[in-house]
């Protein structure tokens, strides 16, 4: 152990810490930030990912067609108050309207 005079820190192998702040920063878990922060992004990508592919649906162009028992059975209105679509009833599906708001 290594101390500074007039600093009040205190230099050892695996820490540094500061006398009386109650702090303290180890090595080991310096080596742990990076790769659970890489996690975290991964994670918000591959949801940003599944956002998009769910949103693609809800791109209507000219042209656009929405086939019965597709993945996509439905179009949502710019808001998302409304959607259009194909919906299931009995053996069959019907097309329609309907209210998405609460």
């Amino acid at each position: 152990m290594v101390s500074d005079s007039g600093t009040g820190i205190c230099r050892n192998r695996n820490r540094i810490t500061g006398t009386g702040t109650g702090h303290e920063i180890s090595e080991k878990s310096r080596k742990f930030y990076p790769p659970v922060a890489l996690l975290f992004v991964l994670c918000f990508l591959l949801s940003a990912d599944a956002d998009a592919e769910r949103n693609r649906c809800n791109v209507i162009h000219l042209g656009s067609s929405l086939p019965r028992g597709a993945s996509c059975t439905s179009w949502l209105s710019p808001y998302g108050l409304f959607a259009f679509g194909f919906y299931p009833r009995r053996d069959d599906f019907t097309i329609g309207i309907w209210a998405m708001a609460d």
